[in-house]
């Protein structure tokens, strides 16, 4: 996992950015299947690499795709607190996936 936040703090194309969002997107929701305790284990560890932070800082991704899927996978896996400007955000549409 360590890799893929790396990964995504790199220079690279908005299409490598967003098929590594669409694989962090399918370990998710595989996990999501999970009893609670291996699910909270997963989404731990996804914040000790340094997941959430990559992907906080994809939201000021110049390109609208890649800020969307960035958004979408914080706003469905983790708390609100790490999608930009908390609840109190209405500008993005509710209906974004990366999936």
């Amino acid at each position: 996992m360590k890799f893929w936040a790396l990964a995504l703090e790199k220079p690279c194309s908005d299409d490598a950015i967003i098929a590594s969002l669409k694989g962090i997107s399918k370990i998710l929701k595989k996990n999501e299947e999970q009893d609670p305790i291996v699910k909270s284990r997963l989404l731990l560890e996804f914040e000790i690499q340094g997941m959430i932070s990559a992907l906080e800082n994809l939201q000021k991704h110049d390109s609208d795709d890649v800020y969307e899927a960035a958004f979408s996978l914080l706003e469905q896996y983790f708390d609100k607190e790490y999608v930009e400007g908390g609840e109190d955000n209405d500008n993005v549409p509710a209906d974004i996936s990366v999936n």
